[in-house]
């Protein structure tokens, strides 16, 4: 039962699809992130259809393009967005530990943050324009992906703060367990791309792997630790990179 609260828990939390009313308790966010993967998977699975809906409707690019971009967003809320743009403004403050904790937590945005969201959307828009029946797979399964690498962080680095949804889920957290989930889970993902696109299996899996030492070193670097914040732009730029490889790797 705590499991499938936990479930629950996960997809009230990161995504806006309407959940069974429950009560949930603080032990209810111990393998929160177990389901988080399946959060990305349903994100996935929906651009498939929007992918070969909109082709089957004869719709031109650019919808589709646009229809790409905005699904995600709808289905999570953009939560993960609203850290990726503070981050990217404490990052450019220049500023100390603590300079850069109080600018995530201020609900202003800065300059930074709204050029960050620019560059990103453009380059994101771009990559999708170039995405193929060929591609379309890899770029889908990258949504579980970084969701897989994001939920490792979070259970393998500190916490920045000792309050907040990280630290608090990381109190609460069955760490050893939701890790063993979450690896088993990769490698899985990955014999699965091997077998069906090796080529971007190993480049996306290993850009996956290093990825996460560069934020961990970064993290602990301008923060000593990770925050709730900090999760979701590194979720952002994964989510960028691994679009990125799915349409590069496919023009090979």
């Amino acid at each position: 039962m705590r499991i499938f609260k936990s479930l629950l828990a996960c997809f009230s939390i990161y995504s806006k699809i309407k959940m069974p009313v429950t009560d949930l308790d603080s032990d209810d966010m111990r393998y929160v992130f177990i389901f988080f993967p399946l959060v990305g998977l349903v994100i996935g699975l929906i651009e498939f259809f929007v992918f070969y809906g909109c082709s089957y409707a004869g719709f031109n690019n650019i919808l589709r393009v646009a229809l790409l971009t905005v699904f995600p967003v709808i289905i999570t809320g953009g939560i993960h967005i609203d850290g990726f743009m503070d981050v990217s403004d404490a990052f450019n403050s220049y500023g100390d530990r603590e300079k850069k904790l109080a600018i995530m937590k201020d609900p202003h945005i800065g300059a930074f943050a709204v050029i960050s969201l620019l560059v990103y959307g453009i380059l994101y828009i771009g990559l999708l324009s170039e995405i193929t029946e060929k591609s379309i797979i890899p770029f889908c399964l990258g949504f579980v992906i970084s969701r897989i690498m994001s939920g490792i962080s979070v259970v393998t680095i500190k916490s920045a703060k000792d309050t907040g949804m990280i630290s608090s889920v990381k109190d609460k957290s069955s760490e050893k367990t939701v890790l063993y989930f979450l690896v088993t889970m990769f490698i899985i993902l990955f014999f699965v791309f091997i077998k069906y696109r090796p080529i971007n299996g190993i480049i996306s899996c290993v850009i996956s792997i290093c990825g996460y030492f560069v934020y961990k070193k970064k993290s602990l670097k301008e923060l000593d630790g990770i925050t709730g914040d900090t999760s979701g732009y590194y979720l952002c730029v994964m989510e960028l990179i691994l679009l990125a490889v799915a349409v590069l790797v496919s023009f090979f």
